[in-house]
């Protein structure tokens, strides 16, 4: 008798042992399931002594550009360049400037204080915000446009070059206000669902949004998985029954 065969005639002879055996092996980890959590983050998943991680660390101390989102908030009718779509604008900038874990340093939007309008005039040197007040008039609106388009890095980046869409830029710090990407791409959302009257559309992209993606579609896995056991389990026993 071969080592094969001896083992299925010890399981068949002691069978209800090992029923109740895999029963309680089973039972033992089901109930562990509870525990379980969804968690996007490579410092949790990461060895965070190995010298590429510790590089990683150093850059985003010195740059802060780890957790980036970009948000793109498109008029519905027209150009960015109306009073109405402006001041929303600077709205949702600030609110989001509010954000706990906001890295201000890199925050940028047509709307931030850190963006500014460079031009000489003569053997002066102007620095300027490129958005200034609250311009309502043509003209005011007109200077806003002039101001970006004589700072040719901010086309393509934070406004779109036929002036459809601007963009917001934010890099966050996750802590225990906010302790992944879910919530902060949540807190945004919200912001971006109370400024928004029907008048302009919002997308989301950069890390941050795509981290919060991958957790809401793994919480869905979660959630199908006993549906998934069940189905192996049905199909199991129809494989190998023997009545």
């Amino acid at each position: 008798m071969s080592a094969f065969e001896r083992y299925v005639d010890w399981v068949v002879r002691h069978r209800i042992f090992v029923v109740i055996a895999m029963l309680a092996v089973t039972s033992f980890w089901a109930s562990q399931l509870p525990t379980l959590r969804v968690e996007i983050d490579p410092d949790a998943n990461l060895p965070q002594d190995h010298p590429y991680i510790q590089a990683l660390k150093t850059l985003e101390r010195t740059f802060g550009e780890k957790n980036l989102i970009v948000i793109g908030i498109f008029p519905k009718d027209g150009t960015i360049y109306t009073p109405a779509f402006l001041a929303k604008l600077q709205r949702i900038t600030r609110r989001i400037g509010e954000v706990p874990g906001l890295i201000r340093s890199t925050y940028l939007s047509i709307a931030a204080p850190l963006v500014k309008a460079i031009e000489g005039d003569g053997e002066t040197l102007l620095v300027r915000p490129v958005l200034e007040g609250s311009p309502t008039t043509p003209g005011e609106i007109a200077e806003v446009r002039r101001r970006l388009h004589v700072n040719p890095f901010y086309l393509g980046t934070l406004v779109a070059a036929d002036d459809s869409a601007a963009a917001i830029i934010a890099n966050f710090k996750l802590s225990p206000e906010m302790p992944g990407y879910p919530e902060v791409q949540h807190r945004l959302t919200q912001v971006l669902s109370e400024e928004n009257d029907g008048t302009f559309d919002a997308y989301f992209g950069g890390t941050v949004a795509l981290n919060a993606g991958l957790a809401h579609i793994t919480e869905r896995t979660v959630r199908l998985f006993p549906v998934a056991l069940l189905i192996i389990a049905l199909l199991h026993y129809e494989a190998f029954r023997t009545v």
